[in-house]
């Protein structure tokens, strides 16, 4: 569920699931499912005593793997863009045009 609202308010900050393109939807779907896969990971390795293997005094490969999943995150957020669109409103033809539809 999480997974379908945070989908949602990304494409309602693109302007509304209807009048966002295909290519920015299945980018939207993409950085849901990798947001997913970056709380698990974070959930997992908050259960770590250390991110540190002291016996080859190295990271654990899951921290190098987080830090993959959270920069795919940025490049797909950047690419669909970060700042907030407003919803297309409908203009004055669409408008009289549509409540003449409506009439007849």
């Amino acid at each position: 569920r999480a997974l379908a609202l945070w989908e949602g308010e990304l494409l309602e900050a693109l302007g509304g699931a209807d009048f966002v393109s295909p290519q920015a939807a299945t980018i939207c779907r993409m950085a849901a499912r990798t947001r997913l896969l970056l709380e698990k990971t974070d959930a997992f390795l908050a259960t770590l005593p250390s991110p540190v293997n002291r016996g080859k005094r190295a990271l654990f490969p899951v921290v190098v793997q987080r830090n993959q999943l959270a920069d795919a995150l940025l490049k797909q957020l950047q690419a669909i863009g970060l700042e907030r669109r407003a919803k297309r409103v409908e203009g004055l033809h669409e408008y009289m045009a549509r409540k003449a539809g409506a009439k007849q």
